[in-house]
């Protein structure tokens, strides 16, 4: 039985980092043409072990000892076919992942964008935005209004004090779990656990400080979870909202 060469996707592991553990490989290369189940049964199983921890070299080594002693073709054969599968999953799914962070990035600075062009005048963040009537004794622009804007998929919203519009705190529904970096250059203020909306567990809630760019000076507040609300929102909403309190853990 000839042994073949792997197919270029049993290489897609070989960049990572490897662990070769080689009291596991001492007498690998052992001239032997003898066929042997045994040996070839341990090399079959340290080959699936080692393909699992992505480990390519040692992979390839007891791959190569399973075609040495695996006298039936059929179970060499089906371990490569096992190593290609595997490897064409993981790298499937690595490709789903930086499309994920690549999207998310873009989301992110598509709101931080919006955020920008309004912060000053979120009152023209759109074209009809919302102010219920002042409170009795309150002057008439003395209320919190509200503006919103289609970005696709996704509601854009400001709430703002109608007498100070820098006083403005911007949210929207990303529908995924977001990072402070994916909105601009930021640094951690803090981080706490909060309850989580289905009970029975926490989620990490973590503020953050923009700290340049056209949001320089406002914060961000993102929750671990899958259905919250991103906030950024200036000093001044801040002072304003006191209720906003409760989200920055301040």
């Amino acid at each position: 039985m000839t042994r073949p060469t792997l197919p270029a996707l049993s290489r897609l592991l070989a960049g990572s980092r490897r662990v070769i553990l080689l009291p596991l490989v001492v007498g690998l290369s052992v001239a032997c043409s003898a066929k042997d189940q045994a040996k070839c049964d341990e090399a079959v199983a340290a080959t699936r072990t080692a393909l699992k921890s992505g480990q390519a070299d040692l992979m390839g080594q007891w791959r190569d000892r399973a075609w040495k002693y695996c006298k039936d073709p059929a179970a060499a054969q089906g371990l490569d076919k096992e190593i290609v599968d595997t490897q064409q999953a993981e790298l499937a799914k690595k490709q789903a992942e930086e499309a994920e962070k690549k999207k998310l990035a873009q989301l992110g600075q598509t709101f931080a964008g919006w955020v920008g062009q309004n912060r000053a005048a979120p009152d023209k963040a759109s074209a009809a935005p919302q102010c219920p009537e002042a409170e009795k004794g309150q002057k008439e622009k003395e209320r919190f209004c509200t503006a919103a804007r289609k970005a696709g998929p996704y509601d854009f919203n400001v709430r703002y004090w109608e007498a100070e519009p820098p006083a403005a705190r911007f949210t929207f529904k990303p529908g995924a779990v977001m990072e402070c970096s994916h909105f601009g250059p930021t640094s951690e203020v803090r981080s706490f656990n909060i309850p989580a909306a289905s009970g029975g567990q926490t989620a990490k809630r973590t503020v953050c400080q923009f700290t340049g760019g056209t949001l320089g000076g406002m914060q961000l507040v993102l929750t671990n979870a899958i259905n919250a609300d991103v906030h950024v929102f200036s000093g001044e909403y801040l002072a304003k909202d006191p209720g906003m309190k409760q989200y920055t853990g301040s």
